[in-house]
């Protein structure tokens, strides 16, 4: 309703304005019996739209004035002991230690409340963590759940600052319990879950945090890919065997992304199954171009000994000056023994890109060639770059 009339002052007060301008802008009569009030219509509306912009302030006055007065008659009412709780502990949360105090300090004799939660503050900048658990666990039966969740933040917030990792990350998950629609509690969660490289929660926590807007979209797409590549990379090294029942969990749209195809593809090679490996990196590298991929790529012993130097070669049509392409291809045209190609594109990539990659590739080529002299300037080069020299 107030937003209605708001709209309509304007209106009417744009329209008597454009009256005014006008040279003949019309008038009214109103009358009532032996009377009546002749005036232009622009004043008319004028005066219309300043009596109801006026009601409206009168309106909101009132309603201050009432509010003003509730607050005068009950000073602590559980409405008004319940909302100062809340502030504090969004202050809690900001460490606006100073802040918390001074909305605390009117109400410590109405609300005992309000003096454990100050208590625990005080254990926890004396870092006395069971006396500020203690108090915590004395005021949480009172509160409603939204005020139990705060206050778990408030423990998360101090912990995080004596750098107690663990209990923060456990008060955390107890904040988002009591309340998952509290956004600050799921993003608070979400980062220390992050900090503690706890992936698979992660992931269990980003169709809420996406839910509630916690985090800008691409974040939230960075963060999944973080998440799945991490997992990846530790099936890899450590349970081998549950590598590929964890990939078939990773979203199709993430099966291209270099960092999580990687380790993938790096397992596949190791256990022989370079085939599966070699669809996956051609497809990835059709619409991901890196150059992690393409050096995979070169590693992979194919049953066709031409299939990898004949695809390197159609890639560099489209990617024609990539250093590394060229190397790979120079490599794997050495492996081959076809030295006369494989000197061309490391010649190629060194004129480029003088790596310490394509240093190691062209000493192992003069090795081959048992021009020893030559190998030995390439190999002490590649040992100057890799230490940045």
């Amino acid at each position: 309703m107030k937003a209605l009339i708001s709209v309509f002052t304007v209106i009417a007060l744009g329209v008597a304005f454009t009256l005014f301008a006008q040279a003949d802008a019309g008038f009214i009569i109103i009358g009532r019996g032996h009377w009546q009030l002749e005036t232009s219509l622009a004043a008319a509306l004028l005066l219309l739209g300043l009596s109801a912009g006026l009601s409206l302030w009168l309106w909101a006055l009132i309603r201050w004035l009432r509010r003003q007065w509730f607050i005068l008659q009950h000073p602590w009412s559980p409405q008004r002991v319940q909302q100062v709780l809340q502030q504090a502990a969004w202050a809690f949360i900001r460490q606006d230690w100073l802040a918390a105090e001074q909305i605390l300090a009117p109400c410590l004799p109405h609300a005992p409340a309000f003096a454990t939660l100050t208590a625990a503050h005080a254990a926890a900048m004396r870092q006395d963590w069971a006396q500020m658990e203690a108090c915590l666990a004395h005021l949480t039966p009172t509160l409603e759940t939204r005020e139990q969740a705060l206050l778990s933040l408030c423990a998360v917030q101090w912990y995080a600052t004596q750098g107690q990792m663990g209990h923060a990350l456990s008060n955390a998950r107890i904040a988002y319990r009591h309340d998952p629609d509290l956004t600050p509690a799921l993003k608070l969660l979400i980062k220390l879950l992050v900090q503690e490289a706890a992936w698979a929660d992660v992931l269990e926590h980003l169709p809420a945090a996406r839910k509630q807007k916690a985090f800008p979209e691409t974040y939230l797409q960075q963060l999944q890919q973080q998440a799945w590549a991490a997992r990846l990379q530790t099936a890899q090294h450590s349970e081998p065997d549950q590598i590929a029942a964890l990939w078939a969990q990773v979203p199709s749209e993430l099966h291209t992304q270099p960092a999580v195809l990687l380790p993938y593809v790096q397992h596949l090679r190791a256990s022989g199954d370079s085939e599966q490996a070699e669809a996956l990196l051609r497809a990835a590298l059709n619409q991901h171009w890196d150059s992690q991929l393409v050096q995979e790529y070169g590693l992979l012993q194919l049953s066709s000994a031409q299939q990898v130097a004949q695809q390197l070669s159609a890639w560099l049509k489209i990617h024609s000056g990539d250093a590394v392409l060229m190397r790979v291809l120079g490599e794997v045209y050495l492996q081959q023994q076809a030295y006369e190609s494989a000197l061309h594109w490391l010649t190629q990539s060194y004129q480029r890109s003088p790596s310490a990659a394509v240093c190691k590739a062209l000493g192992d080529y003069y090795v081959q060639q048992q021009v020893q002299a030559q190998a030995l300037s390439y190999y002490q080069e590649g040992l100057r770059r890799a230490a940045g020299r």
